[in-house]
């Protein structure tokens, strides 16, 4: 996937709020901060997704077959598919909220495939893969793709950030539900109610990947842009000119 070059700081009231919460979101407090949903269920059956397959015009870049299927190298510390009672969902401001589709419960990971897909047990026994919205990590190689630089650390750190938790995941009705080769497309948080951390922002935010619009755009890319742009001129992660200096193609970092 080529680099995607962050737009300029946004300068709505919306952006601005962006950019008041990134700092909290660097710090891996919640992504987004708001009403509190509290719903209490068990995992019963898959989540609706709206029953969307990808549209002909979706631009979404996908990852090569291999990669979508499997192949992966790094497996979450979760064993597989359990039934289990619902924690408190994120915390997502109502603004927000109202402009996705949250899924009522929330699932466990099989594995992480990159910086920015992973697969989720939709149902027992049944894993998907998931790509984030709005965001371009760099490629681990899987799929007859060169290691870019700073893929490792990138896979590593959304580890990091899911550990052992199961993972919240909303899709945006702006976006197709699917990509062109079935991935689910989704905004992915870990952890619970205001402890939850909106993967996508934060991988953004702390310099392991870059702010990517494909076709259509998503609805949280005014936070998204401000974040990379914050993150650019911090020289965090794979900005820094000790690592890639925001190029891709750079030799991967060990």
């Amino acid at each position: 996937m080529s680099m995607s070059t962050p737009a300029p700081r946004p300068s709505t009231a919306r952006a601005r709020s962006a950019r008041g919460a990134l700092a909290a979101v660097i710090g891996l407090s919640a992504a987004t901060a708001g009403c509190s949903l509290g719903w209490q269920r068990t995992i019963e059956g898959p989540p609706l997704d709206g029953g969307a397959t990808a549209a002909a015009g979706d631009a979404t870049t996908p990852e090569a077959p291999g990669t979508a299927d499997g192949g992966a190298t790094a497996r979450a510390p979760s064993a597989g598919p359990r039934r289990t009672p619902i924690g408190q969902p994120p915390t997502i401001d109502e603004d927000v909220r109202v402009r996705l589709r949250v899924w009522d419960h929330p699932v466990p990971v099989d594995r992480v495939i990159d910086g920015d897909t992973l697969r989720v047990f939709t149902t027992p026994g049944h894993s998907e893969s998931v790509r984030l919205i709005g965001m371009n990590a760099p490629e681990t190689g899987e799929g007859q793709r060169a290691v870019q630089c700073f893929a490792k650390q990138a896979t590593d750190r959304m580890l990091a950030l899911i550990g052992t938790q199961e993972v919240w995941l909303a899709g945006d009705p702006t976006q197709t539900a699917r990509d062109t080769y079935g991935r689910l497309l989704a905004y992915v948080w870990a952890g619970e109610g205001a402890d939850a951390v909106l993967l996508n922002q934060a991988l953004i935010a702390q310099g392991y990947a870059n702010e990517a619009t494909f076709g259509q755009p998503y609805a949280m890319r005014d936070a998204f842009r401000a974040a990379a742009a914050d993150a650019r001129h911090a020289q965090r992660g794979l900005w820094s000119p000790t690592t890639c200096a925001g190029e891709y193609d750079a030799p991967p970092v060990p």
